[in-house]
């Protein structure tokens, strides 16, 4: 039973077919993702600037990138002579960290913002005193002084 080329180009549809398919998954993704940032920031912006007594419950740390990824050169020796021979040279991706700070009220009602690193080591889980936003944009927090 001899298939010839038929086989060959059915197959080899169906895998444009798939490839089509998870392009336009991926291109929805990104697009939808942007389109809820743009949003977001729209929403923020629309928003009252707000302030809050509360007490800093938590902190966290979100971490994303890192490691090395192999690129291709488009050619076997690189001039910069990484990777020779191979066609791919290697490149460290940036590491990029979000950092956020969980606040609650007095009545138990708990939100969680994301702050500026600059600001981040210097918020303590127990402080109490005054955080100002604009919808979920992280303003300022004005610590309480015991006296």
């Amino acid at each position: 039973m001899d298939m010839g080329m038929g086989g060959f180009d059915s197959g080899f549809a169906m895998m444009q077919g798939i490839f089509f398919l998870f392009f336009i998954v991926v291109a929805a993704l990104i697009i939808f993702s942007i389109v809820k940032s743009v949003g977001q920031k729209v929403k923020n912006a629309q928003s009252p600037e707000v302030s809050a007594v509360a007490e800093i419950r938590d902190k966290r740390i979100e971490t994303s990138g890192g490691g090395t990824s192999m690129i291709g050169t488009g050619m076997a020796g690189s001039p910069d002579g990484i990777g020779i021979g191979t066609g791919f040279t290697t490149t460290n991706n940036p590491i990029h960290q979000q950092h956020y700070v969980t606040f609650e009220q007095s009545d138990g009602t708990r939100f969680e913002l994301e702050v500026p690193a600059s600001e981040y080591g210097l918020l303590m889980v127990g402080d109490r005193g005054t955080v100002s936003m604009k919808g979920t944009q992280y303003l300022g927090f004005s610590r309480e002084i015991l006296r």
